[in-house]
């Protein structure tokens, strides 16, 4: 082969690799300028939990009736001791050693027990009963607001505290820096919507 076919021959060669890095490379470029798909935009909403306990026309319902049972039942311990009080004083009127000085000292120590076991039952029994209502209205709060965000494509909703601080308080002023949400525009905050279906739902 000639000295002119040789270079031919190799400058062909050298066309076919270049071609065959350019089929290659290609693909890679189109990898490479391929853009991330951008997410959507989340929507959010505030509620301001407090505020919405603090007016849950329901829930003062329910507490209105938890305060006249624990109204109920500290008149019946103030009976009680009314009556314990009035065997301390036959106590004191006996004579030592009587029967009935002994028989008062008995009254007095078995209905003392059985008096502070009953206010103990009966103190964490409201206890109970005040949490179980807090949590009704949690719950109730929950579903209005579940209800809401996916009517509304709400991805995820905050707590929010709009409770002005008492300067008085050092407490209240370290709660109020404190706050999560610093800003936000009106149109953020769904507690008034939340609290008006909820009292629309609730007796007043």
């Amino acid at each position: 082969m000639s000295r002119s076919g040789v270079l031919a021959a190799l400058a062909g060669g050298c066309l076919l690799l270049g071609l065959g890095v350019a089929a290659v490379a290609l693909p890679g470029k189109e990898k490479a300028g391929r853009k991330a798909p951008v997410p959507a935009p989340q929507k959010i909403a505030l509620l301001d939990v407090d505020y919405v306990y603090k007016n849950h026309a329901g829930l003062k319902v329910m507490k209105e009736a938890l305060k006249k049972e624990v109204q109920r039942a500290e008149e019946h311990v103030k009976r009680e001791r009314g009556e314990i009080a009035a065997l301390q004083e036959r106590l004191k009127q006996a004579a030592p050693g009587t029967s009935e000085h002994k028989s008062a000292e008995e009254q007095i120590q078995e209905r003392t027990a059985l008096l502070n076991i009953d206010i103990t039952r009966q103190r964490k029994a409201f206890l109970q009963q005040e949490a179980a209502i807090y949590y009704k209205v949690y719950q109730q709060m929950m579903e209005e607001v579940r209800s809401y965000a996916k009517a509304n494509q709400v991805t995820a909703v905050f707590k929010r505290d709009t409770e002005p601080p008492n300067l008085d308080v050092p407490e209240s002023v370290v709660r109020t820096i404190n706050k999560s949400v610093i800003y936000c525009e009106d149109g953020l905050d769904i507690t008034p919507i939340i609290l008006k279906r909820l009292n629309d739902k609730n007796p007043k």
